[in-house]
């Protein structure tokens, strides 16, 4: 099925107020990091914060689970990602382990990213592993949808922990709710967008990323 993207820019000038909001940033070298229907205003930002004493690279978009660009940005002491939502704010802290400042152009909001939230998916990543080393039947989610499709990759790991029972299961689009209909299931392993953990409530057993299990021995369950 073809499918066409629209490019769709919000270019509603960012009040003055709201600008000098980001000069209580203490940090001088900001990445700034944005969507791309915010890109005008992200540049907008960069030409304000250089005019008044800092120094902001702009480092382009993050798209869903791409953020090469964060990494790219090099050595700076802070991110500023203007745009909307949680999504993106935590996928920038988890890639480059600092600071995230949000400045949201809709709700006309500035502030500091919540780095608790990132602590509490930490956590539940860990006890997913454990999960994962004592389940004797294992799920593996693999989407057929272009870019995610991972089937190589889920068959490669199915042979290599041979002392579980592992089942592969080909999805469009991956709805946990489904997943209930599979209690024998111990734990689910995602071989799709890896931000699929952000909606680990809506998942009936532990979910964890394909990568997240690459560092177990084939030896698997602890007894």
């Amino acid at each position: 099925m073809r499918v066409e993207f629209v490019p769709y820019e919000f270019k509603e000038p960012i009040e003055k107020e709201l600008l000098e909001k980001l000069l209580s940033m203490e940090e001088r070298r900001i990445g700034i990091l944005t969507t791309a229907q915010h890109i005008s205003q992200a540049l907008d930002v960069v030409k304000f914060l250089n005019e008044h004493g800092k120094e902001a690279i702009f480092g382009g978009q993050v798209l869903g689970c791409n953020l090469e660009n964060v990494k790219k940005l090099g050595e700076v002491d802070c991110f500023l990602y203007v745009g909307t939502g949680q999504f993106h704010p935590a996928g920038i802290y988890m890639a480059g382990r600092k600071r995230v400042y949000v400045l949201n152009p809709l709700s006309k909001a500035f502030g500091v990213f919540d780095e608790s939230i990132i602590k509490k998916y930490e956590v539940r990543r860990e006890i997913a592993k454990q999960a994962f080393r004592e389940a004797r039947k294992v799920g593996f989610l693999v989407s057929v949808k272009p870019g995610q499709f991972n089937l190589k990759r889920a068959m490669e790991l199915k042979e290599k922990f041979k002392d579980k029972e592992v089942y592969i299961f080909l999805f469009d689009t991956i709805l946990p709710e489904e997943l209930i209909n599979f209690p024998s299931i111990d734990v689910w392993v995602n071989f799709a967008c890896p931000r699929i953990f952000d909606d680990y409530e809506r998942f009936p057993k532990p979910v964890l990323n394909w990568k997240d299990i690459t560092e177990e021995g084939s030896e698997g369950r602890e007894e």
